[in-house]
């Protein structure tokens, strides 16, 4: 919600295209025009509470090929949804001593190591790389966002062809799945 000029202490409920624009989000405008104007952010608690975003689509096509475009900045884009990246562990930094002689024509009598300005080791220093893969959650097809030893770090469903799901783990879309589901039998 935003507080709005209307009236002191009132509130108005964002739209989608201003949550994109408020986050900074590097998502396609095809994929932002796809999806309806209102969402729902919350928190589901299954083990801890764990954020989520839902989204309805108009254009499934158009939604889906726009997340697959979004994928490579997904993560970055959504810190408070997306697990923490492990970070690289510095590389050690090595203190080198050279060692120089003075030539001259007298006998040599003077040698002087002086340290020399820290020497880096050869590592790569890049990030890990995130990598998209297909998974199975619910019997629904899901897009995971994982890290190189495998952890989930965000993930996203589309359970139907007019909802989006973005959230952090199996277990909470797993809730989230179950309660979509009971809310339509119901009805």
């Amino acid at each position: 919600v935003e507080t709005t000029e209307i009236e002191p202490g009132a509130v108005a409920t964002i739209t989608t295209e201003e949550f994109f624009s408020l986050i900074k989000s590097r998502a396609p405008s095809r994929l932002v025009r796809s999806l309806e104007h209102s969402f729902v952010f919350g928190l589901a608690t299954v083990d801890r509470p764990t954020a989520f975003v839902m989204f309805s689509t108009n254009v499934f096509e158009t939604a889906f090929a726009g997340m697959l475009e979004w994928e490579a900045f997904m993560v970055d884009d959504l810190p408070f949804i997306a697990k923490d990246i492990p970070a690289p562990l510095p590389a050690p930094v090595v203190q080198a001593v050279m060692a120089t002689t003075t030539a001259s024509t007298t006998p040599p009598t003077t040698s002087s190591t002086t340290p020399s300005a820290p020497i880096l080791p050869a590592t790569s220093q890049e990030e890990p790389t995130v990598v998209f893969k297909d998974i199975v959650v619910q019997n629904e097809d899901v897009r995971a966002a994982m890290s190189p030893d495998g952890t989930i770090l965000l993930l996203y469903s589309f359970p139907d062809k007019n909802t989006l799901i973005i959230t952090q783990s199996k277990e909470t879309l797993t809730l989230i799945l179950q309660r979509l589901s009971t809310a339509r039998f119901t009805r």
